[in-house]
């Protein structure tokens, strides 16, 4: 509700410039992925490694056999390892792009906890159908195991493309513009249909779960506004009215035109606060201002 907002009550002051650049979550999460990177080339590769029964990577790769054996840490140290450098550019690269927008808005916390739930239930996807042995040598069983951010960077794109469904990008192959809730939705089919590939030795199930994962944080994240705030509601997505449909209550029907009209103008009020908070109050327009005061008449008339 309006009455809710600090923008609406009297000697409100706008908040100072956000500090990402100084303690951003998104940065520390590259230079981690970055530094085992470095580790695996190094303990991988190296005299010392052969203590190691294969040597660093197998040590916290997830695969099915050694997280039944009680090895639980590789569901979360194989989402910061990578099979080569370029599949750590592409998903740092990826990660930056889509995290950076999405760091602004929900904050550094709420963006690591979106990776770490995104990269879990990609694993918990991946490993629903990679609980076989991928075949046996000298009478062992061989599980397949999985490494890389991906499932986590899959599920970072969902989650920025709820926020911003409408911000463009550009695509590499081809390079065209595409709207973000497009690039989602043509990444998702993409998926389902290399998983048609069994040869394939990309794990498109984990990209899938951690769409799933990064769709449901947003969901438990807005649970008490989803489908009243405009940039939250899946009928945006699909060029529909930006209006409010509220959900069916108790409360008169005479009151629920004044909600609806009441969370157009907060959805209009978000992003004018996220501009305060990046620029100040004087980049403001004129527009912009008349938003604000009537959002504040709006909470005048209703007391």
């Amino acid at each position: 509700m309006l009455s809710d907002r600090d923008y609406t009550r009297s000697g409100y002051r706008p908040p100072p410039l956000p500090r990402q650049q100084q303690g951003s979550v998104l940065k520390y999460l590259i230079y981690l992925n970055g530094a085992v990177f470095i580790l695996q080339l190094l303990l991988d590769h190296s005299r010392f490694a052969g203590g190691l029964e294969g040597g660093f990577t197998s040590r916290i790769a997830l695969d099915w056999d050694t997280l039944r054996q009680g090895q639980l840490w590789r569901l979360g140290t194989h989402m910061f390892a990578h099979g080569g450098f370029f599949h750590l550019l592409f998903n740092m690269w990826s990660l930056y792009i889509f995290g950076q927008p999405l760091e602004e808005r929900i904050g550094g916390r709420r963006l690591l906890n979106a990776y770490l739930i995104s990269g879990l239930v990609g694993a918990g996807t991946w490993l629903l159908l990679n609980s076989r042995p991928a075949g046996y040598v000298h009478g062992v069983a061989v599980y397949p195991s999985v490494i890389g951010a991906s499932g986590a960077v899959f599920g970072i794109m969902m989650s920025s493309a709820i926020m911003f469904p409408n911000r463009l990008y550009m695509m590499l192959i081809p390079p065209i513009p595409m709207r973000l809730k497009t690039l989602a939705f043509v990444f998702g089919i993409i998926e389902v249909v290399s998983l048609l590939n069994e040869r394939s030795s990309i794990a498109h199930l984990a990209h899938l779960g951690g769409m799933l994962g990064g769709y449901f944080y947003m969901r438990l994240l807005f649970r008490s506004n989803w489908g009243s705030a405009s940039h939250l509601s899946p009928r945006r997505w699909f060029g529909g009215s930006r209006a409010f449909r509220p959900r069916e209550d108790t409360r008169s029907a005479e009151a629920k035109p004044h909600e609806q009209a009441d969370d157009e103008v907060m959805g209009q009020v978000d992003d004018i606060l996220d501009k305060i908070g990046r620029h100040g109050v004087g980049s403001l327009s004129a527009r912009e201002r008349q938003v604000l005061d009537e959002a504040r008449e709006r909470l005048k008339r209703r007391r």
